[in-house]
């Protein structure tokens, strides 16, 4: 077993609300998520994934956040290193429309924002960009 503790907590309408687990009693889970939010109606609102207390997960979001009504749709989808904003291959703060198209992006190297390839923020939206390494602005 991965985790020597399961949290699960419960919305006032019986439902399940939230699920954790814990190794040594910090979240833990090396084959899943190890915290898992849901609406009152049972929806997956939002997954964490940590390792050891400190979210992490390779190759893939640490933090992801569906829209409530759309089965299974991202709304933001942040990565994580061993607590640490961060993404060797992307941005490691994605945020999306209920259409999957992005809003925004946001990259950072070990906690602090950093693009050496481009903008560091961009906000598709309003077409707006910041270029950061890092953590220094550029002009």
């Amino acid at each position: 077993m991965d985790y020597d503790t399961l949290e699960i907590s419960i919305h006032p309408n019986s439902n399940i609300k939230s699920i954790k687990f814990l190794l040594n009693g910090k979240l833990h889970n090396s084959r899943g998520p190890a915290k898992l939010i849901y609406s009152e109606s049972e929806e997956l609102l939002k997954e964490y994934y940590y390792i050891n207390g400190k979210k992490s997960r390779l190759y893939a979001p640490a933090v992801i956040t569906y829209f409530a009504g759309a089965k299974p749709l991202a709304k933001k989808l942040e990565y994580f290193y061993k607590g640490y904003r961060h993404n060797k291959y992307g941005p490691a703060i994605i945020r999306l429309d209920k259409y999957g198209n992005k809003k925004y992006e946001t990259y950072y190297n070990m906690g602090v924002l950093h693009n050496t390839e481009g903008p560091a923020c961009h906000n598709y939206i309003h077409n707006k960009k910041r270029w950061i390494i890092n953590g220094i602005e550029q002009h």
